[in-house]
Order: structure tokens, then C-alpha cells, then sequence
């Protein structure tokens, strides 16, 4: 496990998600166009939910990105997504109560715990496919956003970009696995060597996850960076309009269209999400 510590046709979208006195946030899944050729369907699932944890009002938010290979990875994404916001919402108030410097030490054990269970439930979800998990492959990205204080979480490809003040980065690099074009997957029997997880101090202001088919457009791979004009008109839109739900069907429809399928024929997952002043 990595851990660091900061101190400075078919489409699939989740429920649209409207403007909280806290944050604005919208977020789709699409299927991409080798899926659709092949017959296949989107092996994506994200969700983004701003939630009460007893009192202390958090953003919490997932992407998971089925493997292609795998014949059932579409059920892994989504079963891992539903698990992490329902262990959250079920638990997550344990962390809410610590202050920041206690949820920098206690966030890596919980990370784990979750991970496990999260992988239990794939696994009984194998079971009752008669397949193995394998089968059920999926990466995992995951974050939690208190009003000071975030912690993050991924396994495999995609990324998870963040905003604070004037600062904009890469939480953590998309991984690649043991061969070329490969990476790691939660169902991996080691999982938990290559788990990141990372705790920064700080108010997050705006917060982009993607699954790796969108990496090309949002990262630029030579400087570690990102690409800030994908994201900037986003979320300009994001931060005007006064109902985020209204912008569930012009995301689905950009991440569908023939600009960005010019650039991938992967599924594409997206979540954005902005802060309210």
C-alpha cells in the first residue's frame, strides 16, 4: 500500500444531482464506441453525493471502470460504486467526528476495511453469477470531502484532479499493471499493495474523477499536469446555472459526442463537482 500525507446504444448515468447549499455537482457514465461495436455495455459506473455524517456535511464521490476483458465487469463497477457510498453513509460518521490530523491517521485503516468489504461484495456477486470474480474485474476511484480536510483513494487507471486556491493538480497518476496496457484492479488478490490513498489539509474548492477514457484529453502525460482547458468551460457551466440537474443530459451528450469519441472509443466516465462561497 502507498499512503501519503499532504498537510498543505447505451448509456449508464447515475440519479442527477442538484445544487446543495454546500456544493453543485453532476456526474454520467457513456459508453464508448468499440462497446457499442462489439456489443457490449458500459462498463463504467460513477456517483457523487453530498451527505449528512452527523452533522458534518461531506461530498462523496466514486468512479469505477470495469475491466474490458473481463465478461462481467459492468456488475464490479457498479457493485463496487453502490458498497463505497452506502459504507460511507453507513460509517462515514466515525470520521466525521475526528479533526483533521485524526483522519490523516485513522483514514488508511479505514481505506482498507472498506476495500475489503467492498470486495466481498463483488465477490458474493460472482458467486451468484457461477463465475469467478475475475470476471467482475473493476479499477477503483473514491474521494471524501469535509470542509477542511479530504481523503482519497484509487486502485488501477483513471484520476482524480483537484482545485485549492490557485493551485490545480493530480491527486494520484493513473497506474499501469505488470504488462504493457494493463493495470490493477480491486479484485486483484493484491490489492492492497498497489492501494493509494492520500489525505490533504485545505479547503478543496472543485473536484474533477474520470475513468481512464478520458486521460488523454484531461492529462498531459509529459508534464504530470492537467489540462485546464477540458476542464475550465466545464466548470464555468457547472458554477452558473442554478440547478446542476439540468446539466446531466449535456454532459452524457459532449461525453457521446464525435469530439471526444474522436479522441476515445473507451467508456467515459466523469464527475465534477464545485464549491459553493
Amino acid at each position: 500500500m502507498k499512503c501519503h500525507l499532504r498537510t498543505q446504444p447505451g448509456q449508464r448515468v447515475g440519479v442527477p444531482f442538484s445544487m446543495t447549499p454546500e456544493w453543485k455537482c453532476v456526474h454520467g457514465s457513456v459508453v464508448g464506441t468499440s462497446h457499442v461495436d462489439d456489443d457490449l455495455p458500459c462498463q463504467d459506473c460513477c456517483d457523487v453525493r453530498v451527505v449528512d455524517l452527523d452533522g458534518e456535511i461531506a461530498l462523496v464521490a466514486c468512479v469505477a471502470d470495469g475491466a474490458g476483458s473481463a465478461s462481467h465487469s459492468d456488475i464490479g463497477s457498479t457493485t463496487a460504486c453502490r458498497t463505497f457510498q452506502a459504507l460511507v453513509a453507513d460509517h462515514g460518521w466515525r470520521l466525521s467526528e475526528l479533526g483533521a490530523d485524526e483522519f490523516a491517521q485513522a483514514f488508511e485503516g479505514v481505506v482498507v476495511t472498506w476495500c475489503r468489504q467492498m470486495r466481498s461484495a463483488i465477490e458474493t456477486e460472482a458467486t451468484e453469477l457461477g463465475t469467478p470474480v475475475r470476471q467482475l474485474a473493476c479499477t477503483f476511484l473514491g474521494a471524501i470531502i469535509f470542509g477542511n480536510h479530504a481523503g482519497f483513494i484509487q486502485i488501477g487507471d483513471g484520476a482524480i484532479t483537484l482545485r485549492k486556491g490557485e493551485v490545480s493538480g493530480v491527486v494520484f497518476w493513473p497506474q499501469s499493471g505488470e504488462y504493457a496496457n494493463t493495470t490493477n484492479f480491486l479484485t486483484d488478490d493484491d490489492f492492497q499493495r498497489n492501494l493509494e490513498c492520500q489525505v490533504t489539509f485545505g479547503r478543496v474548492e472543485e473536484l474533477a474523477m474520470f475513468s481512464d477514457g478520458l486521460e488523454r484529453m484531461i492529462l498531459r502525460f509529459a508534464e504530470h499536469t492537467v489540462h485546464q482547458p477540458f476542464l475550465l468551460p466545464l466548470y464555468e457551466q457547472l458554477r452558473e446555472v442554478l440547478d446542476s440537474s439540468e446539466l446531466t443530459e449535456p454532459l452524457q451528450t459532449f461525453l457521446g459526442s464525435d469530439q471526444v469519441n474522436a479522441r476515445t472509443d473507451d467508456d467515459k466516465s466523469l464527475i465534477l463537482a464545485s464549491r459553493m462561497n
